[in-house]
Formats: structure tokens, sequence, C-alpha cells
């Protein structure tokens, strides 16, 4: 079995790490278990909790701003590269 840290869990499903801490704190983030006094989670219980992740966060948005909408799943931010010449 496989356990990531806080770190590793905030990278992978772009959340910060004073949510996941809030999360936590109320109990209804992902499942976790404290090794050696540090927070750990594990890899099965994250990727259980990614797509629900995705649809909380999206109820949200819609309840704070009711005429949001989701961007299409095909759609990325575009790095703009910049030269300059001296």
């Amino acid at each position: 079995m496989k356990y990531l840290t806080e770190k590793e869990v905030v990278e992978k499903i772009h959340i910060s790490r004073s949510g996941l801490g809030t999360q936590r704190k109320r109990g209804t983030g992902i499942p976790y278990t404290k090794i050696k006094g540090k927070i750990k989670y594990r890899s099965s219980d994250l990727e259980k909790y990614g797509s629900n992740y995705h649809a909380y966060k999206l109820a949200v948005l819609k309840k704070k701003y009711p005429d949001y909408i989701e961007p299409p799943h095909n759609w990325k931010k575009k790095k703009v590269m910049v030269s300059v010449d001296e």
C-alpha cells in the first residue's frame, strides 16, 4: 500500500495546503492516517476521492456564482513565450 504526503496530495488534486487541512478538520476530505506523527494519505483513497472532489468543487462554484459555466474538458491555458531583443 502506497502512502502519499500532504505535499504530494496538494500537487495531485490542485488544492491549497490550507484547504486540505480545513477539509481534514471538518471531516469532509480524503481519509488520512498519522504515521510517526505525520499525516499520510493512501493512494487508493486519493483515486476514489479524485472524481468526487471535482464534482464537489463545481457544485461550490455554481452555488457561489449561479452563472458559472464549466470550461470544456479540452480547455487548456496557453503559455505565451515572449522574447526580448536587446
